[in-house]
């Protein structure tokens, strides 16, 4: 899979992942991952798979490890300096994901901390 499109996804499966973790797939967390992930397809359309995820609510089934895991992949191939703009990029998406409905749940404050020590992001 290319990188844009590898990048396409794990936004969406990250964004997912955080909008549901406190049990609410919230329109506006929904609305705000919508919007990111449209710019990311500037290069290239979205996949169904990408779409699915979004556009249709769908219950993330993956795991704060998969979606360290998924993130780590990303991170392959890219130098020092790549890797730390795409981290700061994704953790202001998360950050900005789990800020979008007004309220920081428990456990999406326990789970972005786990993604960002597992990245190596103090």
């Amino acid at each position: 899979m290319d990188k844009i499109k590898q990048m396409q996804l794990l936004v969406a499966e990250t964004g997912v992942f955080f909008a549901n973790c406190d049990g609410i797939y919230d329109s506006r967390e929904q609305s705000f991952i919508e919007n990111f992930v449209k710019e990311l397809e500037s290069d290239k359309p979205l996949t169904e798979e990408v779409k699915n995820l979004i556009f249709n609510e769908s219950r993330s089934t993956e795991s704060i490890e998969t979606i360290v895991r998924m993130t780590n992949d990303l991170l392959v191939g890219f130098n020092d300096a790549e890797q730390d703009a795409i981290k700061d990029v994704l953790s202001t998406f998360i950050e900005k994901v789990i800020n979008a409905d007004d309220v920081v749940h428990e456990n999406e404050a326990k789970y972005y901390a786990i993604w960002k020590k597992q990245l190596g992001i103090e």
